[in-house]
């Protein structure tokens, strides 16, 4: 009788779940960091919609997220590829308002990288950028 207990519960919890298998950030301004099979950092122009996968979702870092951070007006990422490259790392402008048609062109503008190290940690000293890059645990 507590199986069939236990297992309704984890079955009610995974139902009323919105996104019971993934794993999200809030990284404010509609972006998010999501974590399921890969790590990437999503805009949608709607916000949290469907668990940032509706059809207004836009990939806005490619490959795997390994580290991240953010404040009210930037995001700092690195990200490898599968193919074992070096790392990239990317800076978001997270200020400019995506809402209009044509946005996607216009956050690809807004996002500066792919960057090797070296040119990243003069681009966020130039901008100011007073982030440190967190780094996930694996999975």
């Amino acid at each position: 009788m507590k199986k069939f207990l236990v297992l309704g519960l984890v079955v009610l919890w995974i139902v009323s779940c919105k996104c019971p298998f993934l794993w999200i950030v809030n990284l404010g301004n509609n972006f998010a960091l999501l974590q399921w099979d890969d790590t990437d950092i999503v805009y949608d122009r709607n916000g949290d919609k469907e668990c940032f996968s509706s059809s207004e979702s836009v990939q806005v870092v490619p490959f795997e997220v390994v580290a991240y951070n953010f404040n009210d007006r930037w995001i700092i990422a690195k990200s490898d590829s599968k193919a074992g490259d070096n790392s990239q790392y990317w800076i978001i402008d997270k200020q400019y308002n995506f809402s209009r048609l044509g946005y996607r062109e216009e956050l690809q503008r807004q996002t500066t990288g792919p960057l090797d190290s070296i040119s990243f940690y003069k681009t966020i000293k130039t901008y100011g950028i007073d982030l440190q890059l967190k780094y996930l645990s694996n999975k």
